[in-house]
C-alpha cells in the first residue's frame, strides 16, 4: 500500500504540486460520494412502492328491488322512483367515500355489509371508481341477515389466487370469514375480511360469543396459514365491533398491545394508535367514541419480512368532506335524505419492493377451485 503521509525532509510530493494533489483527493473524494449518493438514490426510488389498503363498513348496501324485507327496512313502502334516487344517493356518497380516501382511493380495501352481487358491481362501476378498474371477490353465505364482506383489489397492485369462506361459528346462518390470498410485492399475501357479529346477532342465535368468534379466527389462521407458513404475510380487515383493548382482541385473537410484547405469530393492530375515545373514531355511539374498525397485521407483516410491510405512521380514519361530521346511519339522515354511514373508513399504507410483480409460487394453497 502506498503510504502518502510525507517523510519529514523528503516531501512526496513536490512543494509546488500540494495544491494539485489535494485537488485530484478532493475531486476522488467527491465523485465517490456523488457515485454512493447516485446509488443510493437510485436504490431508494426503485426501493419502495406504496399501496393503499383500507376497509370500510358501508352500512347496508341494498339493492332497492331484491329482498322485501330490506325493501321495508330501508325502503319503507316508497314508489319505485323514490327508491331508485335514496339508493344511488347512497351509492354516490360510498363511492365518493372510498375515493377520497387517497389520490384515487385505496388498491386494496376490504367491506362490509353487502348485500349482494349486483349492489358490488354498481359499486365498481360507478363514475367515481370506475377507473380503478377493481375487481373483487365476493360470495352469498347462509348468514341469515344477507349482508356479506368483500374485498376490492386493483389487479396491478395485487395478483388473485384463491379464496375461500370461514364460518365464524357451528351455526349454519352466522356470518363468515373471508379469506383471500394473493401476490403483492413477490410476496405471497392473507389478507381476512370479517365482521364479527353484534349483540343482539350472538342473541338471536343463541350460541356462542364475541370470544368464540376470535378464537374460531385464531385457529383458523393457526392451522390453515401459520402451520404451513410460520412467517406468513397474514393481514385481518374488519369490523370487530369492540375496542382495541378487548380481552377478545388481546387474549383470544393474540393482539398485542405494543409492538415490544409481539410474539412470532401474535398480530399488531396498525390502527389502533390514531384511536382517542375522547376525540375520534370510527363510530360515534351513545356520545361516546369507539374503534370497532381496525387493521391487524401478523408479526411477519409489521417487521417488513421479504420486503413488504406497512408505514407506521400512515394509518388513517378517513372523515367525510361533505356530509354530517358524525358518522350517520345511511338512509336516516335528517329530513329523510339518505346520510353517509354510521362507521368511517380507515387504512394504511404497504410498503412493498419498487416492482409490482415477482414470479414465485405461493406458499400456502387452499385446495379448491
Amino acid at each position: 500500500m502506498t503510504n502518502l503521509k510525507p517523510k519529514e525532509g523528503k516531501p512526496t510530493v513536490k512543494d509546488g504540486e500540494w495544491s494539485c494533489f489535494f485537488a485530484k483527493m478532493t475531486g476522488w473524494v467527491f465523485l465517490s460520494l456523488v457515485l454512493l449518493g447516485c446509488e443510493s438514490t437510485e436504490e431508494s426510488d426503485i426501493e419502495r412502492n406504496y399501496h393503499r389498503l383500507g376497509f370500510y363498513n358501508v352500512e347496508v348496501l341494498v339493492d332497492p328491488f331484491d329482498d322485501p324485507l330490506f325493501q321495508e327496512q330501508m325502503y319503507q313502502g316508497e314508489h319505485e322512483a323514490a327508491r331508485k334516487a335514496r339508493y344511488q344517493a347512497k351509492l354516490d356518497h360510498v363511492a365518493q367515500s372510498i375515493r377520497n380516501m387517497g389520490p384515487d382511493g385505496p388498491e386494496l380495501i376490504g367491506l362490509a355489509e353487502i348485500e349482494n352481487e349486483s349492489v358490488l358491481k354498481d359499486l365498481v362501476e360507478h363514475p367515481v371508481l370506475k377507473h380503478n378498474g377493481y375487481e373483487y371477490v365476493w360470495s352469498e353465505s347462509q348468514f341469515s341477515r344477507g349482508l356479506e364482506v368483500a374485498f376490492l383489489f386493483d389487479p396491478e397492485v395485487f395478483r388473485y389466487e384463491f379464496h375461500k369462506h370461514i364460518p365464524q361459528l357451528d351455526t349454519p346462518t352466522c356470518r363468515e370469514f373471508l379469506w383471500v390470498h394473493g401476490i403483492v410485492g413477490g410476496q405471497p399475501m392473507s389478507i381476512i375480511v370479517a365482521q364479527w357479529p353484534g349483540k343482539k346477532e350472538l342473541e338471536k342465535i343463541e350460541k356462542g360469543s364475541i370470544r368464540d368468534v376470535a378464537i374460531r379466527l385464531r385457529e383458523f389462521i393457526d392451522e390453515e396459514i401459520f402451520s404451513l407458513e410460520p412467517h406468513a404475510h397474514v393481514v385481518i380487515l374488519g369490523d370487530f365491533g369492540v375496542d382495541p383493548h378487548a380481552p377478545a382482541l388481546r387474549s383470544a385473537l393474540k393482539v398485542s398491545e405494543r409492538a415490544i410484547h409481539m410474539t412470532e405469530f401474535d398480530f399488531f393492530n396498525a390502527t389502533e394508535s390514531i384511536y382517542d375515545p375522547m376525540a375520534l373514531g370510527t363510530v360515534y355511539t351513545a356520545g361516546a367514541w369507539k374503534m370497532y374498525d381496525q387493521i391487524l397485521v401478523s408479526s411477519e407483516m409489521y417487521h417488513g419480512g421479504g420486503g413488504v410491510g406497512i408505514d407506521l405512521k400512515s394509518a388513517a380514519i378517513h372523515l367525510e368532506d361533505e356530509g354530517p361530521q358524525l358518522p350517520d346511519i345511511a338512509g336516516h339522515g335528517d329530513n329523510g335524505y339518505p346520510g353517509y354511514e354510521d362507521h368511517f373508513p380507515i387504512s394504511i399504507l404497504l410498503e412493498v419492493p419498487g416492482r409490482n410483480f415477482q414470479e414465485g409460487k405461493p406458499r400456502i394453497e387452499a385446495g379448491i377451485p
